[in-house]
């Protein structure tokens, strides 16, 4: 039985564990056991106080693989925190587990494959993961930002980086670097992204592995969806962003992105919208290369933005002296349901 166990079963505060897209309460004093009958898979466990939307959350990424595996939460005195931890006294596990199975609660089986936690997760793999991350244990919380926005906050504001700092270690995207546009090819490069998008990001950052970058679109969009988390935001919108201003993006990988990033988007409530770029999405739906090509995007998308088909940008807004791309800071948007 692939199950997470807690340690100790009894918390002292009221608590909202979110397993994947599904959240529950712990009511302080009452018997938890864990969460029982994992599918095969990455999942992603969270904490937070109940009763409290503007609280922050922490969590941790973990993979079942096809043989059983057992996962312990425990409850760190010291840090306050609850830390994630792989079990390998099996024997001695599954005697514990066997005590308080009538207390642990089971993992939701979703028979609507486009709202299946797998649909979202089917391209990340854990050592990608871990890449991201910067860390083996799977940890982040709602308050980490990516790398290139903390180097550009301490230079602002003429501090040292903190090693102890966790961030996002995303795959740097700069549209207007020298990495993106070649000397002898500013306009071609200024217009078409192909040449980075596939000589730089997919063949350099990648290693050739474009499965990588819709691994980075969906842990990107999580990180968003279930964390309020606007530097994760940024990253999703570049990676679009590249793709839709790419002209050398052949059909079936057009289609994989309409299909995922549509399921994304009817993901996603109303409040998310204030994540949402509306001037990319514009742009993309009124003169990228693609904009004809991805009908379920256009359809999800409308919601939030109406007759976003029908309005054109007005061709300045991508060279405006306030850079688009540079790091933002924002507050978090948190849910209890998603």
């Amino acid at each position: 039985m692939n199950c997470i166990t807690f340690d100790p079963p009894v918390h002292h505060a009221d608590l909202r564990i979110t397993i994947d897209f599904n959240s529950f309460e712990v009511r302080s004093g009452n018997l938890f056991g864990g969460i029982k009958y994992l599918s095969h898979g990455i999942h992603l466990i969270s904490f937070g106080f109940a009763d409290s939307e503007d609280a922050a959350r922490y969590g941790y990424w973990f993979e079942i693989g096809p043989e059983y595996e057992y996962y312990c939460i425990e409850f760190d005195q010291q840090s306050g925190l609850f830390k994630l931890v792989s079990v390998f006294d099996r024997a001695k596990f599954e005697e514990k587990s066997r005590k308080i199975h009538p207390f642990m609660v089971s993992y939701p089986q979703i028979e609507d494959l486009d709202s299946s936690w797998s649909s979202f997760t089917n391209y990340i793999h854990k050592d990608q993961i871990r890449g991201i991350l910067n860390n083996n244990s799977g940890y982040m919380d709602s308050s980490m930002t990516s790398l290139e926005e903390i180097k550009w906050l301490r230079t602002k504001l003429n501090q040292q980086p903190s090693n102890d700092e966790p961030f996002f270690n995303y795959t740097v995207i700069k549209f207007k670097s020298s990495d993106a546009i070649r000397d002898d090819h500013k306009m071609e490069d200024f217009l078409d992204k192909s040449y980075y998008l596939n000589n730089k990001i997919i063949k350099r950052d990648y290693q050739g592995h474009l499965n990588r970058l819709f691994g980075e679109l969906q842990f990107s969009f999580l990180s968003v969806l279930l964390f309020g988390n606007y530097g994760s935001s940024l990253q999703w919108h570049n990676l679009i962003e590249l793709i839709c201003f790419s002209s050398e993006v052949d059909a079936n990988t057009i289609k994989r992105i309409d299909q995922c990033v549509s399921l994304q988007l009817k993901r996603l409530s109303d409040e998310h919208s204030i994540l949402l770029n509306e001037d990319m999405w514009k742009r993309c739906f009124a003169s990228s290369f693609h904009c004809n090509d991805l009908p379920r995007i256009k359809e999800a998308i409308e919601p939030f933005f109406l007759e976003i088909a029908d309005k054109s940008n007005d061709g300045d807004d991508h060279d405006d002296e306030d850079d688009e791309y540079k790091p933002t800071v924002a507050g978090g948007v948190y849910y209890q349901r998603v």
